[in-house]
């Protein structure tokens, strides 16, 4: 049975109709190992609030999208927590992969998620580099724009 790691860039799109909203929305529907990062919670959040604040979506939709959201961290996903040890491991792959702060705490996070084996979990993102990264840290990549 896979375990599915869903980063921000593709996890917004269950939200956001745009580009991989229907293939996030098809496996969120139908899959029961569902995993996210608690940065990815404030990530989901933030781009919310800044398409409200670039008038691509209307306030009434920001908040009717973000209390879904944050339903859905409470009811559907496993939360992975944010150890010290995922920031050291997130610290070293930031020069390894050329990643930024949060790509990098995200994948430090799918990659170490005591009981859950590596070959057995899907990294979802909608991020060609951060999909990438995670092929060489030995996961399954689904790019759901691809």
């Amino acid at each position: 049975m896979s375990h599915y790691f869903f980063d921000s860039s593709a996890l917004v799109k269950r939200y956001q109709m745009e580009d991989g909203s229907e293939r996030v929305n098809s496996l969120l529907d139908k899959e029961q190992y569902l995993l996210i990062s608690s940065v990815g919670i404030v990530e989901v959040c933030s781009v919310l609030n800044r398409l409200r604040n670039q008038k691509k979506m209307d306030q009434e939709t920001m908040e009717f999208a973000r209390k879904q959201f944050l339903y859905d961290v409470r009811t559907r996903f496993f939360v992975v927590g944010l150890e010290g040890y995922r920031i050291a491991i997130a610290n070293n792959m930031v020069f390894s992969h050329n990643l930024t702060s949060f790509d990098a705490i995200q994948l430090a996070s799918c990659v170490h998620i005591p009981g859950v084996p590596v070959d057995k979990t899907v990294f979802v993102s909608a991020d060609r580099d951060l999909c990438d990264a995670a092929k060489e840290e030995g996961l399954q990549t689904l790019n759901v724009l691809e």
